[in-house]
């Protein structure tokens, strides 16, 4: 089975290999925002359309609670680094090219 990260679509998708060719269809876990929600799918890897998956829903409901119940024990324990990265909370109070500004200035002169 190959495994696929796309940070971009927050999806990581699981591919099977069959006599060493990936199949056509692939299994997904995405993460959807505004509700965010975890959504398991499988789909045709060549049209992106939803197939249907056999798989129990109670197992889908159980590997999402328990991700969730990893994300919150995740909450209280401080970060030592950015790691593969990190954001911020939603910033209000300025505008985009302000914030784009004293980003820039804060990089080219990191001093002042």
């Amino acid at each position: 089975e190959n495994v696929y990260t796309d940070e971009l679509a927050f999806e990581i998708r699981f591919v099977q290999v069959l006599d060493g060719a990936e199949i056509g269809m692939e299994r997904v876990m995405a993460l959807r925002a505004h509700p965010l929600q975890i959504e398991f799918l499988q789909r045709d890897r060549s049209s992106g359309l939803a197939a249907n998956w056999d798989m129990p829903k109670a197992s889908a409901v159980r590997l999402a609670n328990d991700i969730c119940v990893n994300a919150k024990n995740k909450e209280d324990t401080p970060l030592g680094s950015v790691g593969y990265g990190c954001t911020c909370y939603p910033i209000d109070g300025c505008s985009y090219d302000s914030l784009f500004t004293a980003i820039e200035l804060q990089i080219k002169q990191p001093w002042k």
